[in-house]
């Protein structure tokens, strides 16, 4: 699998998970998404798999901008999005909420097909917390290659390093992410970004 590097705002951060194809980043949800929307824009060329009926990101609009997108609906189309996201030609695979249609018996469903898919892609979730723990519980926490606990720190965020192969849990990192201009909703700031993008590969 040829060697990608995310980009999140920190460039300790970065080099401490070169090489780890399953990353996590779990919070308070509105944490958690505000900061996805960083990190998606800065990581393109990419797939989404993106488990939400009502708010958060609009996905619709993010089609045709390097960001393709698999829907779901359920947890038989989330596996389902999951399983097929091994045969697409993205390499970068970001995951959000995948256990939102899950109950607990179903969890290890859903962390299966992660892990599956982290064996060909880089994967990188955005997750819930549930009583200090990620969603999915402590079989999916320990299936993460490395696992981050993301709190909001004045204007940027605080990572912590929950599960890491080689590195001390407990290690924070500070995510510079650049603000939003006020007045401008995020979805269209993610147009802007990747336009840029577009542009500068022109």
């Amino acid at each position: 699998m040829v060697f990608l590097r995310w980009i999140l705002g920190c460039e300790a951060l970065e080099r401490a998970l070169e090489g780890f194809s399953f990353v996590e980043f779990y919070g308070e949800w509105p944490c958690v998404l505000r900061y996805a929307h960083f990190a998606l824009s800065r990581n393109t060329p990419c797939l989404l798999v993106y488990t939400q009926l009502f708010g958060g990101l609009n996905a619709y609009q993010l089609l045709g901008r390097e960001i393709r997108v698999a829907r779901a609906f359920d947890l038989l189309s989330t596996i389902e999005a999951l399983r097929r996201a091994f045969f697409e030609k993205e390499k970068r695979v970001f995951v959000f909420d995948p256990f939102l249609f899950s109950k607990p018996q179903n969890f290890s469903l859903v962390t299966s097909a992660l892990r599956a898919l982290s064996h060909r892609k880089w994967v990188l979730v955005f997750n819930r917390a549930f009583k200090k723990l990620p969603a999915g519980g402590h079989f999916h926490a320990s299936s993460a290659h490395t696992l981050l606990r993301l709190e909001p720190l004045k204007g940027d965020y605080l990572a912590t390093l929950i599960k890491h192969p080689a590195l001390s849990s407990g290690v924070r990192f500070v995510l510079k992410t650049e603000q939003v201009v006020e007045g401008v909703g995020l979805l269209r700031w993610i147009k802007k970004e990747s336009e840029a993008q577009l542009f500068l590969k022109l």
